[in-house]
């Protein structure tokens, strides 16, 4: 159940904060919030594409960014809106040099009898920057479109119900990667039943049909069925846990990949012991490998079409720590670790075995110096060793990384 704006006789009260801030003025009928900064970051990163180490050369990156927002209440409906563009410039790899940006709507509406939901669609372009191990390290942009719908009825009962529609894009500017292009659309639909107001059940049943067009000649359709199930439980009011598992199956028309069964289990835990500190641990395991694939470049710059069923299972977890030092420091540190087992059998190439495991760490500290300025730093390492015979189905890569932004607002509470 989304949190909503209200606005009665002047008055404005925010229960959801946007991600930029709201700037709130007192009016009759409610006004529109608009938030609107300017950012400038500098970075150095010694593996920027997250090559395979032999190929991997570091370099100096400028990113200047515009980004600004509106949030719009109608009566007891919500609109906001937000656009940014931004230029980022590398010094020693000048072809990388790329002009990122995203454009996004969301029509947040209440309707009489307990209905409300959601309607929106957003675009993003940036710098894909994942698995290359080949020679060919040319610029590679990716596109990825999104639009949605979302329903819910009952939503302050016990047992309430929702669906949703969705559907997906993805494109790459790179003619080695553009058979990992990908489009779908999904529907859902499920009951959730809150017995209290501490404890919630959901059951979601997912139908997706998809394709990769340019996987071969004639594409890779697939369709795929999901049953979800979830539980929410705050066993305090300073912690919150959520456990999901789900069971699918997806059928591909390429026949080197065919039929799928997949599964996947996680479970998030968030605390929040005092206003100052707040952390949160994910941990999941999951053999969906399918329409997720990341599409595999061999030494030899021949693609293993075949990738979607050889990862064999995933374990991942994940921490992160924010802490508010003072009114205007704060500092946030991530971690996350995930092992893969791989298995080219599926695709029908045997002899590759083996796994890789993956760990990435970041912190960052912002100042707030000013109401209109922020001033940010932080640090990243990404590392993946492999083991076994795992052949081109994986490849070890380390990357570290500096940035430092500073950030000005023109529009802010």
């Amino acid at each position: 159940m989304s949190l909503r704006k209200t606005c009665r006789g002047g008055t404005l009260t925010s229960l959801r904060a946007t991600a930029l801030g709201l700037l709130v003025i007192a009016a009759p009928e409610c006004a529109a919030d608009v938030s609107v900064s300017v950012s400038q970051a500098a970075a150095y990163d010694t593996n920027p594409l997250l090559q395979a180490n032999e190929f991997a050369s570091g370099d100096w990156i400028s990113t200047s960014r515009l980004r600004a927002q509106l949030d719009q209440p109608i009566g007891r409906q919500r609109f906001t809106a937000y656009a940014d563009a931004g230029h980022q410039e590398f010094f020693r790899r000048g072809d990388l040099t790329n002009n990122p940006y995203g454009v996004g709507a969301d029509w947040d509406w209440s309707a009489a009898n307990l209905w409300e939901g959601e309607l929106g669609g957003d675009h993003q372009r940036q710098l894909f920057r994942f698995a290359q191990q080949s020679t060919d390290s040319n610029r590679n942009l990716e596109d990825v479109s999104r639009a949605w719908f979302r329903v819910r009825k009952g939503v302050v009962t016990k047992l309430s119900f929702e669906a949703a529609a969705t559907a997906f894009r993805r494109d790459f500017s790179s003619a080695t990667f553009s058979a990992n292009g990908q489009k779908y659309v999904a529907g859902e639909g499920g009951l959730r039943f809150q017995p209290s107001p501490d404890l919630s059940l959901r059951t979601l049943f997912r139908y997706t049909r998809g394709a990769y067009p340019e996987r071969t000649e004639s594409g890779d359709d697939y369709t795929r069925r999901d049953i979800e199930l979830g539980v929410n439980w705050q066993p305090s009011g300073a912690s919150s846990i959520k456990a999901r598992a789900s069971i699918g199956q997806e059928d591909h028309s390429l026949e080197t990949i065919g039929s799928l069964n997949v599964w996947a289990a996680g479970l998030d835990w968030n605390w929040k012991p005092s206003g100052k500190l707040d952390f949160g641990l994910s941990v999941g395991r999951d053999s969906d490998a399918g329409s997720a694939t990341v599409l595999v470049v061999t030494p030899e710059g021949g693609l293993d079409l075949g990738n979607a069923g050889n990862i064999r299972v995933t374990t991942s977890a994940s921490a992160k720590l924010v802490w508010a030092a003072t009114g205007k420091i704060s500092v946030t540190s991530r971690v996350r670790v995930s092992d893969r087992s791989l298995d080219s059998s599926r695709s029908g190439v045997l002899g590759s075995k083996g796994s890789d495991l993956s760990s990435e760490v970041d912190i960052g500290v912002l100042y707030r110096v000013a109401r209109s300025l922020d001033l940010s730093c932080g640090m990243a390492f990404d590392h993946r060793s492999t083991s076994g015979n795992a052949g081109a189905l994986t490849f070890g890569y380390d990357g570290k990384s500096g940035q430092c932004t500073a950030a000005f607002w023109i529009a802010r509470p």
